[in-house]
């Protein structure tokens, strides 16, 4: 077999395929994504908006409603599909649920108040079966959701590790390894929640990332920082304003950092979120799009220039999601969509290779 040249990585070239304006996103807010089949919804500090994307290069705009009632203009948006295929949408204000069978005309079932969100933080969602996880500047909630027009409230407590006026991530854990764990991420550092009883979670460790931001009140010109958290068998994956890091979470209740860098596309008060994917990781923040090639958790590389996709902005939450060949990349400024296929394939070669 002929020898590989590595370096071939390095010339795989990631294409935007387009960049628009949603109508919905807000530059201290930012953006988030959510895509299904050929729709994208996004949420920000302005609204709703949902796009046919089946055309990648030129995004339909179906639908926007600019007074949910939920969303914040300085808080993060999140949004998850039941498995009822039920939208549930949180922001600074509120989490609203939404039947959305027809995307261009989508039905509010409810809205409520967390608790756990603030108009400053917003939040960020996870779901596991019927169980809905709410991560916020004041705290960690979980609902009940079985029945999507009246959520119920389990529980509500603090996390030890957010603030009202900064950015959370949530990840909840369900297989034979790590039952029932919730890794919540806020802008003071990593806890990590048993909630194997939805109705009584348990902090079972508080652990500084070295990654995520803090830096400070907004009334007073700061802003909220945080980070993105993604969990993959024993390691957690985390990005953040000041760059990357990988732990090792086979002791839950000792983490043990393996590795960080700098990735140069996080931002101080935005902080930054990642996607994973063939052993890649793909970080956005305000400064940009990156790969980090994370196939040794212990030894994370940075293998591609910095693309400017025209969507982050240096206050704003972003958000990045992988779907096929494609990533969506909001924030801001709006919606980007590009093409990684290159990235992906020459990851594949390397991958088998390596075998």
């Amino acid at each position: 077999m002929d020898s590989f040249d590595y370096q071939r990585f390095d010339e795989a070239k990631m294409e935007l395929l387009s960049s628009i304006d949603t109508g919905v996103a807000c530059t201290q807010s930012g953006l988030d994504v959510l895509v299904q089949g050929k729709y994208a919804f996004c949420a920000g500090g302005k609204g709703m908006a949902i796009f046919d994307v089946s055309d990648p290069k030129k995004p339909t705009e179906v639908f926007k409603n600019n007074k949910t009632g939920i969303l914040s203009w300085q808080g993060e948006a999140s949004q998850v599909f039941g498995p009822d295929g039920t939208l549930y949408v949180i922001g600074g204000n509120g989490l609203g649920a939404y039947e959305v069978k027809d995307p261009s005309n989508p039905k509010e079932l409810g809205t409520l108040e967390t608790g756990v969100a603030s108009n400053a933080s917003g939040g960020e969602l996870a779901i596991l079966d019927n169980i809905l996880y709410v991560a916020g500047g004041k705290g960690l909630a979980t609902f009940d959701v079985s029945d999507p027009a009246n959520p119920r409230r389990l529980s509500k407590q603090s996390s030890g590790v957010a603030s009202t006026v900064g950015y959370s991530s949530i990840h909840v854990c369900k297989n034979t390894f790590k039952e029932g764990l919730a890794y919540f991420l806020g802008n003071k550092g990593l806890a990590i929640f048993d909630v194997s009883d939805p109705s009584d979670p348990q902090r079972l460790c508080k652990v500084d990332t070295g990654v995520v931001t803090y830096p400070g009140d907004r009334s007073k010109g700061g802003g909220g920082g945080g980070g993105h958290i993604i969990v993959e068998g024993d390691i957690a994956y985390i990005a953040g304003g000041h760059g990357f890091t990988t732990f090792d979470i086979s002791d839950p209740k000792a983490p043990q950092k393996l590795a960080q860098i700098k990735t140069k596309v996080g931002t101080i008060n935005g902080g930054a979120v990642l996607a994973l994917a063939n052993g890649l990781a793909f970080v956005a923040g305000g400064h940009g799009f990156v790969v980090v090639d994370v196939s040794d958790p212990k030894n994370p590389k940075v293998k591609s220039e910095i693309m400017k996709t025209k969507s982050g902005s240096w206050q704003g939450r972003e958000c990045v999601k992988l779907v096929g060949n494609l990533a969506y990349v909001a924030g801001g400024n709006g919606l980007s969509i590009v093409d990684v296929s290159s990235v992906l394939s020459i990851e594949k070669q390397m991958a088998e290779i390596k075998v």
